[in-house]
């Protein structure tokens, strides 16, 4: 992976030095606004910087170190929600039934699923949403910090605090969700297409 993310900032880099090179200042600003992906990015908010190490290493290690870890850890969790998504529709006849059913119906057999589709495809979508209720994929949330100091369901906050939500925890939770261990994706589609009119939550 490492080679691959080398190769990748290289051609960056030789892409900017070309531009550079051959372009005037306000056309190069134009082609650079359009052509901008992660790399680009990084590349200029670093480049920019006065400091040659961060943390002890060097503008390119960071870099590139930065760009493997989305691409790892994007890569894993969406796989890690396919398999217990695939395992709960397995385990579960009657949901894989209705999810068929409605992929007949709205799809057919012809042809494969398209972008389109998706907003026809609701008990997939409610497939979807229940299995990042029972398996969200990290047992936390972000990392949010309070801004000044506040009161939040009668608790005083201080301004700095760091909060954690624990989403495995509050998706599991028997006050908000009925039968919490139970896969139901009928919990996330309304009465009119055959669900419980959704839970408190949405």
């Amino acid at each position: 992976m490492n080679l691959i993310v080398s190769k990748w900032l290289e051609g960056h880099r030789e892409e900017k030095r070309l531009q550079t090179m051959e372009s005037d200042g306000a056309e190069r600003v134009a082609n650079d606004d359009q052509n901008h992906d992660f790399m680009d990015v990084l590349m200029s908010v670093l480049d920019e910087g006065k400091e040659d190490h961060f943390f002890g290493y060097n503008r390119d290690t960071v870099i590139k170190g930065t760009c493997l870890n989305l691409i790892l850890a994007g890569s894993d969790t969406t796989s890690v929600t396919l398999t217990w998504a695939l395992s709960l529709v397995l385990t579960n006849p009657s949901v894989l039934k209705k999810a068929q059913d409605e992929l007949d119906t709205k799809v057919g057999k012809e042809r494969n699923v398209e972008g389109h589709d998706i907003d026809d495809l609701v008990y997939l979508q409610a497939i979807v949403k229940e299995t990042l209720r029972l398996y969200p994929p990290t047992p936390l949330s972000v990392p949010h910090e309070a801004m000044e100091d506040c009161i939040v369901s009668g608790y005083e906050v201080k301004a700095g605090t760091r909060l954690l939500v624990h989403l495995w925890k509050l998706q599991r939770d028997p006050r908000v969700w009925s039968n919490p261990s139970e896969f139901k994706p009928e919990r996330f589609l309304p009465r009119q297409d055959g669900g419980i009119g959704g839970e408190k939550h949405t």
